[in-house]
């Protein structure tokens, strides 16, 4: 059962980050505002001067080997035009808020030439909740006996070994788990499926 109160649906206007990519996947253009006050409600202001991303691959920002992998094979996806474009549902919560975002992509062409990737990202929903400290940015390792806790990148729930079922976090804690963990990031079945249906047009 979760506990958050919803806020209501979002202002798009105030809400949609946009950025780009080049053709080799670096980050090669930003709509600062946006994206900054992105960054600080998302409690990272070192990403608040945009130009300190610029020239960065986009993939850096990507934690997990399977994300990246999913990253990877959209762009030679639009790329090669076998799809017009890749449209995302996906979670980005912060530890008191939960987002409920969608990412659509396009390819940029120049007549056949590839000139990159566009991102625009929108935030449709916005609940407050009681904090959730598996969610916090840059989560410490834990101990040398921490317990390894895999997480879906794309819905922010986690896989209880106990039990094994996806749960969201605050329930993974409700029923006595420990805090104590390293966080891999990778998608769930549900998710991963609903992204190879979006690549397989």
């Amino acid at each position: 059962m979760s506990s958050s109160s919803p806020v209501g649906a979002a202002n798009p206007s105030e809400t949609t980050v946009e950025y780009s990519v080049d053709p080799d996947g670096r980050i090669d253009c930003v709509e600062t505002e946006a994206w900054n006050r992105f960054a600080l409600a998302n409690g990272a202001p070192e990403l608040v001067d945009s130009r300190r991303i610029v020239g960065e691959m986009l993939d850096s920002f990507i934690d997990g080997e399977l994300p990246r992998l999913l990253y990877w094979r959209m762009f030679n996806v639009l790329r090669a035009k076998q799809v017009p474009e890749a449209i995302y549902k996906f979670r980005c919560d912060a530890p008191a808020i939960e987002r409920d975002l969608e990412l659509v992509v396009y390819p940029r062409f120049d007549g056949d030439a590839f000139h990159g990737l566009r991102f625009q990202s929108v935030e449709i929903e916005t609940r407050v909740r009681p904090g959730v400290a598996l969610l916090q940015r840059r989560l410490p390792g834990g101990s040398p006996g921490a317990t390894l806790l895999r997480m879906c990148s794309y819905c922010k729930r986690v896989f209880d070994d106990a039990t094994s079922a996806w749960c969201g976090a605050e329930v993974y804690l409700a029923v006595g788990r420990t805090a104590d963990v390293q966080l891999s990031h990778g998608a769930c079945p549900e998710c991963f499926a609903a992204v190879m249906r979006t690549l397989d047009g």
